[in-house]
């Protein structure tokens, strides 16, 4: 067994299915739990501590009791708001009153966000201790509560108050991230042992003040840049207490007292500030040992930007292609033919659509059929930032070219994009006052940085997207009439999802396998009926409000049927849409097959049956008695 790693768990119920669990990944980890208080637990930590554990995994009360009375890493279990969701829809098959109970932290704030989603009336109340378990408990009995949902801490106390309880498990999934994070963090506690044992051979080859400090806060090792950069001689400094040095800031950092690993604290060192981290090591028969890198933050931010513009040139990829694109309507198809059509050349497209049609999915795949394909793709946003953020993040700027401005200065959205596509998206909402800079640039092909005389040439497609009426917009003198027409050389129309409700069912398909795998659920079947429904809908928020009503349709669903009209009907009564049955084609010849089939479809229901035929109810009256179906 390794006793590197501990698990520790409140509650006998997951502590009876953690075995399985490790078996099923290959791990053969120490586990323990259901103690009788916390004091007992903490006293069990310590000894398997000093036994060589090294990294606690354990949830919920015992990680808050922990976390302030140990100085190693603790992981924390969690558990995903999909599974809140299910456990509650079980405890409502028990019982119409349900409540929960649990400590304040990430469970409780699952449970109050399903709430506050779904207006579910489930009763929530919280504790922080035994005694107030004991009292909530109590309220909830009084208030008529049935079915408790439970932590592993209530599990234990609640049946005694005669509550069905169902507790939220920890799915194997759950646990077996934890357990993989905690390998993740101990390989790195490995890692930084090794390199305390080779600082001596490699401290002298980086560009980082290194030194190691004993248990007896004495500086061990110190490498060269760190002495230049506190400006100290080895013979002052090597054998010192850090207190009696530079570095003596150091001391009355949290983390150092508490012997736990931080990354970048802030201390002043010479009036420069440092950037500090520390990592906490075993120095063999040296004892503990803490481990300092520091540098300059000012050396830190320089080279940080230097490096953060070569990864944003690298890192504008798209990502969708026309594959990407779901539907089959002959509307969607089109797009993608003209759409394609339009990727051969690298004339300027302004693409119109409503909020939530993919109109930057349409860019990408455009970016990815073209010529430019291998070339970087740049969004910028023109309404996410104030006009002279967006004016220098469009043009870049130089060192000083206005206050608070990167020493550096800054490469531009478009020099970024060279060589490839630059994506407007909203360029409806570009200021009046930054059109005409633009409209240059569409003109001659070249930028001038703020703060620069420099003319700078770039190869750039342009993609502009609007979900606005852009001829009203010149009509009222907030949109340049020249821009437009620059910027819509080639114009692409993406059709709303109200204009192409034959895509819905394979719409919803796709959502619900693509959530299911993100969510870690099965991926449902659903009626005709349920699609039919689906497809009755206006959406207003078009392809976007499909996909979450879908993901709160998977999420509310019970796994065991195909999703049913009931299930589709509740969900989206909260949506702001007007259920418009769609009309079915009928022929005369064939009237009263079609009604039987209506009304077969709507349960006998004549309201619901005659608009789905397109008739209204005194007709479909009329016309079944005319048949004998009356």
């Amino acid at each position: 067994m390794n006793g590197k790693i501990l698990i520790l768990f409140e509650g006998q119920y997951h502590l009876d299915q953690l075995p399985g669990i490790l078996s099923e990944c290959g791990r053969d980890y120490q586990y323990a739990g259901a103690f009788r208080n916390n004091e007992e637990m903490l006293e069990y930590v310590q000894n398997a501590i000093r036994q060589g554990t090294e990294i606690v995994v354990t949830s919920g009360g015992y990680f808050d009791y922990l976390f302030e009375r140990l100085s190693i890493p603790l992981i924390k279990v969690r558990r995903s708001f999909a599974t809140i969701a299910l456990v509650t829809k079980w405890a409502r098959k028990r019982s119409d009153h349900v409540g929960f109970l649990a400590r304040q932290g990430i469970l409780f704030d699952s449970a109050r966000k399903y709430k506050e989603e779904f207006d579910d009336p489930i009763v929530l109340e919280t504790f922080s201790n035994d005694a107030e378990l004991h009292e909530k408990l109590k309220k909830l009995k009084e208030m008529g509560i049935e079915v408790l949902i439970v932590g592993s801490r209530g599990s234990v106390a609640a049946p005694q108050y005669g509550f069905d309880c169902i507790v939220v498990p920890f799915e194997k999934q759950d646990i077996t991230e934890a357990v993989f994070e905690a390998e993740r963090v101990l390989k790195y506690m490995e890692l930084s042992r090794t390199s305390l044992n080779l600082m001596r051979l490699i401290q002298n080859t980086v560009n980082e003040g290194i030194a190691a400090v004993n248990d007896e806060n004495r500086i061990t090792e110190i490498n060269n840049y760190g002495l230049q950069l506190l400006r100290e001689k080895r013979e002052n400094i090597s054998g010192s207490l850090i207190s009696e040095t530079s570095l003596a800031p150091i001391e009355k950092l949290e983390a150092f007292q508490k012997h736990r690993s931080s990354l970048a604290e802030l201390i002043t060192v010479n009036d420069e500030l440092l950037s500090v981290n520390l990592i906490p090591a075993e120095g063999g028969e040296s004892g503990r040992m803490m481990v300092i890198s520091f540098s300059s933050v000012r050396q830190v931010q320089s080279s940080e930007r230097k490096l953060q513009e070569r990864l944003n040139h690298k890192g504008h990829k798209a990502v969708y292609s026309f594959k990407d694109i779901i539907g089959s309507s002959a509307a969607l198809k089109n797009t993608i033919e003209t759409a394609r059509r339009y990727a051969r050349v690298d004339s300027s497209i302004l693409i119109s659509a409503e909020t939530g049609c993919g109109k930057e999915m349409f860019a990408q795949s455009i970016h990815q059929a073209s010529r430019r394909r291998n070339g970087p793709f740049v969004v910028v946003n023109c309404a996410a930032l104030p006009e002279n953020l967006l004016e220098s993040s469009l043009f870049g700027y130089e060192k000083g070219a206005f206050t608070g401005a990167a020493k550096e200065g800054r490469q531009g959205s478009f020099l970024m994009a060279n060589g490839g596509t630059i994506f407007l998206d909203e360029v409806s909402e570009m200021p009046l006052s930054l059109q005409a800079r633009f409209l240059r640039v569409l003109q001659e092909k070249e930028i001038v940085p703020l703060g620069s005389d420099e003319v700078i040439s770039v190869d750039v497609r342009v993609l502009a997207a609007t979900n606005r009426d852009m001829q009203k917009l010149i009509e009222e003198g907030s949109f340049r009439r020249d821009l437009y027409y620059r910027l819509a050389v080639l114009q692409l129309d993406i059709p709303n999802l109200n204009e192409r409700k034959e895509d819905i069912p394979e719409l919803v398909r796709y959502f619900f396998y693509k959530r299911a795998n993100d969510l870690g659920l099965i991926c449902p079947e659903i009626t005709d009926e349920a699609l039919n429904y689906l497809r009755s809908l206006e959406y207003s928020g078009n392809i976007r409000q499909l996909q979450n009503l879908t993901e709160r349709i998977l999420v509310l669903h019970d796994g065991a049927d195909p999703v049913s009209l009931d299930l589709v009907r509740t969900v989206t009564s909260r949506e702001r849409t007007s259920a418009k049955p769609e009309v079915r084609i009928y022929s005369k010849r064939n009237e009263k097959e079609e009604i039987l089939e209506a009304l077969k479809q709507c349960d006998n229901n004549r309201t619901r049956a005659a608009e789905l035929l397109g008739f209204s109810t005194v007709t479909l009256w009329r016309k079944m008695k005319k048949y004998g179906l009356d």
